[in-house]
């Protein structure tokens, strides 16, 4: 490839990545019904004798992450040993955000960490659902692909029911329980994501073991029609939280280059 395409490909990578968010935008838990809840991480062990989870809030929340959720570049990763955010390798303001219970969690006897499960997930079941104004929901999975998910819009429409979970992590003073009984208990069936972690058995599992990489979607259903969309990449270790997007090969740069001059093309031919 020409140096000129490479530098084009660079110049296009450093501007997507720009427009990346680089600080906290929310350091209040918001649930799905304010139509724009919180960013949400969870783990649970939900192994016998274990049943421990946390929930915490990531600081973003629903629209403030779908604006950067796509966009090619960004890496953000939550290091929860020191409590520090950074965007694109800059650090960013965590003020007023409290990730310690993550290490009540891990710091509970009952707890291993090869029967860990980890998401990440948010809502908005407030819009109604139209085309103007649809719910929306995102959720972690190690699905592939879009097509890899069998999501009906009636299975949408009922992912409100998790928003009783995000309640219990609202009432709960720190998001952490052992008791299954307690609504802040991410694997209960009823409030949380479900025994089988999946969103009260609507077809998308959000949940997988540490070490394991997941992908991020979106879900909606406007007009009576299900949509799913496809985001980044989120990985967890235990001590670091990282979203990433892939930047695309240069050549497919060059197509969008390519495609842009022709665009233009046709401007100035319809102006003449």
């Amino acid at each position: 490839m020409s140096f000129n395409l490479k530098a084009a490909a660079a110049a296009l990578t450093a501007l997507f990545a720009s427009t990346a968010a680089n600080a906290i935008t929310g350091t209040t838990l918001q649930d799905f019904a304010s139509g724009d809840s919180s960013l949400l991480f969870f783990a649970v062990d939900k192994t016998s004798p274990g049943f421990a989870s946390v929930g915490i809030d990531l600081g973003y929340n629903l629209n403030s992450f779908v604006a950067i959720a796509d966009t090619a570049g960004t890496k953000i990763v939550w290091d929860f040993t020191t409590d520090t955010l950074t965007v694109n390798g800059a650090s960013a303001d965590a003020t007023g955000v409290n990730w310690a219970s993550l290490d009540t969690f891990f710091a509970s006897a009952s707890v291993t960490s090869a029967q860990t499960q980890w998401g990440v997930i948010a809502g908005d079941s407030k819009t109604e659902n139209t085309s103007d104004t649809p719910v929306r929901y995102l959720s972690t999975s190690v699905a592939a692909s879009v097509d890899d998910l069998a999501v009906s819009q009636s299975n949408i429409l009922n992912m409100s029911a998790v928003n009783g979970w995000v309640g219990g992590l609202t009432n709960d003073a720190d998001g952490f329980t052992t008791t299954t009984s307690n609504a802040a208990y991410v694997a209960r069936n009823g409030t949380g994501l479900g025994g089988n972690l999946n969103w009260q058995n609507n077809g998308v599992v959000a949940a997988a073991a540490m070490g394991t990489d997941q992908n991020f979607f979106m879900f909606s259903a406007p007009a009576g029609v299900a949509t799913k969309t496809q985001y980044g990449t989120w990985s967890f270790d235990g001590d670091k939280l990282s979203y990433v997007v892939a930047v695309p090969e240069p050549e497919t740069y060059a197509l969008l280059l390519a495609g842009l001059g022709l665009i233009g093309f046709a401007a100035r031919r319809r102006a003449v």
